[in-house]
Protein backbone atom coordinates (compact mmCIF):
# COMPACT_ATOMS: atom_id res chain seq x y z
CA UNK A 1 0.00 0.00 0.00
CA UNK A 2 1.17 3.49 -1.12
CA UNK A 3 1.94 6.02 2.09
CA UNK A 4 -0.21 9.13 0.78
CA UNK A 5 3.19 11.22 2.38
CA UNK A 6 5.23 10.24 -0.62
CA UNK A 7 2.67 10.83 -3.42
CA UNK A 8 3.87 12.66 -6.86
CA UNK A 9 2.60 15.62 -7.27
CA UNK A 10 1.29 16.18 -10.75
CA UNK A 11 0.47 19.03 -12.73
CA UNK A 12 -3.21 20.33 -12.49
CA UNK A 13 -3.43 23.56 -14.06
CA UNK A 14 -1.24 26.28 -15.22
CA UNK A 15 -3.02 29.85 -14.65
CA UNK A 16 -1.69 32.75 -16.35
CA UNK A 17 -1.96 35.35 -13.25
CA UNK A 18 -1.39 34.89 -10.09
CA UNK A 19 -4.86 36.41 -8.53
CA UNK A 20 -6.77 32.94 -10.59
CA UNK A 21 -3.96 30.78 -8.77
CA UNK A 22 -5.46 32.06 -5.65
CA UNK A 23 -8.79 31.22 -6.89
CA UNK A 24 -8.51 27.52 -7.72
CA UNK A 25 -5.98 27.05 -4.28
CA UNK A 26 -8.92 28.66 -2.26
CA UNK A 27 -11.41 26.25 -3.50
CA UNK A 28 -9.10 22.98 -3.41
CA UNK A 29 -7.95 23.46 0.04
CA UNK A 30 -11.69 23.98 1.15
CA UNK A 31 -11.95 20.57 -0.69
CA UNK A 32 -8.89 19.33 1.62
CA UNK A 33 -6.70 19.02 -1.62
CA UNK A 34 -3.03 20.01 -1.13
CA UNK A 35 -1.24 22.14 -3.51
CA UNK A 36 1.90 23.03 -5.02
CA UNK A 37 2.54 26.19 -6.86
CA UNK A 38 5.72 26.45 -9.21
CA UNK A 39 6.42 29.50 -11.42
CA UNK A 40 7.81 28.89 -14.40
CA UNK A 41 10.92 31.00 -15.93
CA UNK A 42 11.72 33.84 -14.10
CA UNK A 43 8.37 34.78 -12.63
CA UNK A 44 9.55 33.01 -9.43
CA UNK A 45 12.23 35.91 -9.30
CA UNK A 46 9.41 38.58 -10.35
CA UNK A 47 6.90 37.27 -7.54
CA UNK A 48 10.33 38.23 -5.01
CA UNK A 49 10.73 41.22 -6.51
CA UNK A 50 7.42 42.86 -7.22
CA UNK A 51 5.40 40.72 -4.95
CA UNK A 52 3.42 39.00 -7.60
CA UNK A 53 4.18 37.50 -11.24
CA UNK A 54 1.82 37.72 -14.44
CA UNK A 55 4.74 35.48 -16.14
CA UNK A 56 2.38 32.08 -14.81
CA UNK A 57 1.63 30.32 -12.02
CA UNK A 58 1.17 25.93 -12.42
CA UNK A 59 -0.30 24.38 -9.56
CA UNK A 60 0.58 20.61 -8.32
CA UNK A 61 -1.73 18.33 -6.70
CA UNK A 62 -0.91 14.84 -4.99
CA UNK A 63 -1.62 12.37 -7.75
CA UNK A 64 -4.03 9.92 -5.41
CA UNK A 65 -6.23 13.65 -5.35
CA UNK A 66 -5.73 14.46 -9.14
CA UNK A 67 -8.95 12.92 -10.66
CA UNK A 68 -10.64 14.69 -7.35
CA UNK A 69 -9.10 18.04 -8.12
CA UNK A 70 -9.31 18.05 -12.14
CA UNK A 71 -13.42 17.81 -11.60
CA UNK A 72 -13.61 20.86 -9.03
CA UNK A 73 -11.39 22.96 -11.58
CA UNK A 74 -12.96 21.58 -14.90
CA UNK A 75 -16.99 22.99 -12.75
CA UNK A 76 -15.46 26.18 -11.58
CA UNK A 77 -13.67 27.01 -15.44
CA UNK A 78 -17.32 25.94 -17.00
CA UNK A 79 -19.22 27.95 -14.20
CA UNK A 80 -16.77 31.27 -15.49
CA UNK A 81 -16.94 30.39 -19.29
CA UNK A 82 -13.87 29.25 -19.81
CA UNK A 83 -12.06 25.74 -20.65
CA UNK A 84 -8.72 23.87 -19.81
Amino acid sequence: MQNSNYDEWKLLYTCSQEMEADMLESFLNAEKIQTLRKYPGFSDITRIVAGRTNLGVSIYVRESQFAEASNIVRDILDSLGQSE
